[in-house]
């Protein structure tokens, strides 16, 4: 009986990879930066392509690589790389494959030199946002927002294609600023709806939209709004170097950005405010303020509140 138990509490260590031996394999503790990932680029072999990409994206469960072949003269080997659970699979299949294996024939396209070259020209495929890679920085940011990734053996050129499919939640009315009279939609948690919101309240070629990207982690895009001719640019000055000057692992949502570019986070005056109303963000902007967007949150800041930051 105590044998056996010994053997539960302290089972055998040749049935199992040492901890020292499980860290080595596959190279699982390599952390990249996006600054070292600038410096990979890609080669005409599309197997060390590959190979690049497995080596920084091992153990991505989801990753698809989806081999096809363009051309039925002088054919050459392409592959589809893309996160399943980022994309639609209807934008791979319909506006990506279909266009790359069945459509280039019928439009007379033979062999893959001359698909490769229509590919250039921003022919043949059919989605928006089609931009070239020139090193690995690119490929993953394409990769991680939901694109598909084209890679083609003889050539070094890569491909990043939108193919976002990922849920996102409906604009509704707000749970914590309700109103009586006036607009009932809301931000929502994706960035490119929440800056239409304000854009479609403020037609003005003056609207300034500003992006960086804050967190050597989670790579956070943050915009910042403003009315040029409007907004002080000592304002504008002030809230974009404190913005940059943000050194951390990640930013979840807009509360994190308040922590740090507020003056003093102990005063009972609000220096920032908080909103999910795209009205309050507009009207706002017409005052001269600036408006901070953060994705994947509802939650707008607006400085400043009381005083000028």
């Amino acid at each position: 009986m105590f044998e056996y138990i010994k053997k539960i509490i302290n089972p055998a260590k040749n049935d199992s990879v040492p901890f020292e031996k499980l860290n080595t394999m596959d190279d699982p503790n390599q952390i990249y930066t996006y600054d070292e990932l600038g410096g990979i680029g890609f080669s005409s072999v599309l197997s060390e392509n590959i190979a690049n990409v497995k080596k920084v994206v091992w153990n991505y469960s989801d990753l698809v690589i989806r081999n096809i072949a363009l051309g039925r003269k002088e054919s050459k080997v392409a592959a589809v790389i893309y996160i399943d659970n980022l994309i639609d699979s209807h934008h791979i299949d319909n506006d990506i494959v279909r266009p790359l294996v069945l459509d280039a024939y019928s439009s007379g396209l033979t062999s893959s030199t001359e698909i490769i070259n229509e590919l250039k020209r921003g022919n043949l495929i059919t989605r928006g946002q089609t931009q070239l890679c020139n090193n690995m920085k690119e490929f993953m940011e394409g990769l991680l927002i939901g694109g598909a990734c084209l890679l083609i053996d003889g050539t070094q050129e890569v491909f990043t294609i939108s193919a976002k499919g990922y849920v996102s939640r409906g604009i509704e009315e707000s749970k914590i600023e309700p109103v009586m009279k006036g607009p009932r939609e809301a931000f929502v948690e994706t960035l490119s709806v929440n800056l239409g919101l304000i854009r479609k309240r403020i037609q003005s070629p003056n609207l300034a939209i500003e992006q960086i990207k804050i967190g050597t982690q989670t790579n956070t895009k943050v915009c910042i709004a403003y009315l040029k001719g409007v907004c002080p640019p000592e304002r504008i000055y002030e809230v974009r170097t404190r913005l940059n000057r943000i050194k951390i692992d990640g930013i979840i949502e807009s509360e994190y950005l308040e922590e740090f570019i507020q003056d003093n986070p102990f005063t009972l005056f609000p220096q920032l405010r908080n909103t999910e109303r795209p009205d309050v963000v507009a009207a706002s902007l017409l005052e001269g303020r600036v408006a901070i967007i953060t994705d994947n949150t509802p939650v707008v800041l607006i400085a400043p509140e009381v005083k000028l930051l």
